[in-house]
């Protein structure tokens, strides 16, 4: 039985990765296989009014295509940029930690 607590049509992609964020909540679309199972999630995120017109797929990505203005889709990029700098600082912090410690105890 597929169980859903909350329902949310988002308006912008940014919204969807922002909610897509908690491993409870999850993007549906078409639904066929997770009715199949024990499903419960706390929000589902629909995307179907943010006109994404198709998915294309080369030998090394998968691309889901959107109309939109060259401004959102160079903020839209710079904030994964930012996201995944972040990351990195984050996982370099860590390991200068990690090595440390490790350094510590020798």
């Amino acid at each position: 039985m597929l169980t859903i607590q909350n329902y949310k049509k988002v308006e912008s992609l940014e919204e969807a990765y922002e909610l897509n964020q908690k491993k409870a909540n999850r993007i549906v679309g078409g639904m066929m296989w997770m009715r199949m199972g024990d499903n419960r999630m706390n929000t589902a995120i629909d995307m179907s009014g943010l006109g994404l017109d198709k998915i294309e797929e080369s030998d090394e990505e998968f691309k889901i295509v959107k109309k939109m203005s060259k401004l959102n889709y160079k903020i839209f990029v710079a904030n994964i940029i930012l996201t995944s700098l972040f990351i990195l600082k984050f996982s370099a912090q860590l390991l200068w930690s990690i090595l440390k410690f490790i350094g510590r105890k020798r």
